[in-house]
């Protein structure tokens, strides 16, 4: 996900056109940190945005010892996932 997206009308636009393009949230709070959730997902559109973790990856490897997939969890609820982005996207992608 792409905190820029947000930004950038043309990419907005494209991204609109795009109906078959997913985007997953794997290592984002490395990357971006919590904040981009919101962003992302107006951007996007929560119905294209699939959960991913990385797990057992560290993605909080300054203020945690060991992966934290409960924080994660807890920021992108916090930020505006839905039970789409949390798992029904990724089920009705996948055709299960």
């Amino acid at each position: 996900m792409d905190r820029g997206i947000a930004d950038r009308g043309e990419d907005r636009d494209a991204l609109a056109r795009l109906g078959n393009i997913c985007y997953d949230t794997a290592a984002s709070p490395l990357i971006y940190g919590s904040a981009v959730w919101p962003d992302a997902l107006r951007a996007c559109g929560t119905g294209r945005v699939l959960f991913g973790s990385d797990y057992p990856w560290n993605l909080y490897p300054q203020t945690e010892v060991a992966p934290a997939l409960a924080r994660f969890v807890a920021e992108a609820r916090a930020g505006g996932a839905d039970p789409g982005v949390m798992g029904r996207n990724a089920a009705s992608l996948l055709r299960l």
